[in-house]
């Protein structure tokens, strides 16, 4: 009798959850349709590969990224997307002070950790961006070179 009233018990918690998420993702999912009906009108007209780049842009389309990150993002070389930085950088500031929390609640280490992963990829975007930078200065100098001896035997750019 106790296994019964258990499973219908979780039955009942299944059918609630399923109802309230639906209730609550109703109108994502008719927003989700319509982009589904757009890609597959566009994938009439256009080459298939941008269709699954753009379908893939609009999974993280809800994070709003300043203009500045996103330079930053294109500027460091990283081959990441600016919404991929952030999911990631969000990941690295929340994660590591869960799992630690969860396995030794020691608050003040949590906290450390946490301040490390909000810290720690802007500082490692601003590297890369510099690295970025000196690579390109270093081979400046050796392409400007090689344009002025080209211009000077009468070459074209």
């Amino acid at each position: 009798m106790e296994m019964v009233c258990l499973a219908s018990a979780a039955l009942f918690c299944y059918c609630a959850i399923e109802i309230i998420l639906e209730f609550l993702l109703k109108k994502q999912l008719q927003i989700n349709q319509r982009l589904s009906d757009l890609s597959e009108v566009k994938k009439e007209t256009a080459v298939s590969s941008v269709g699954e780049e753009k379908k893939d842009r609009q999974l993280l389309r809800f994070i709003h990224i300043s203009k500045k990150l996103k330079e930053e993002v294109s500027l460091s070389g990283i081959r990441l997307r600016p919404e991929e930085f952030i999911m990631i950088w969000f990941l690295l500031i929340f994660a590591p002070a869960m799992l630690l929390f969860a396995f030794a609640p020691n608050l003040i280490q949590c906290m450390g950790l946490f301040l490390i992963g909000l810290v720690v990829p802007p500082f490692f975007l601003k590297i890369a961006a510099a690295k970025q930078r000196s690579m390109f200065e270093a081979q400046l100098g050796d392409a400007l070179m090689v344009l002025s001896n080209g211009l000077r035997a009468g070459f074209f750019l």
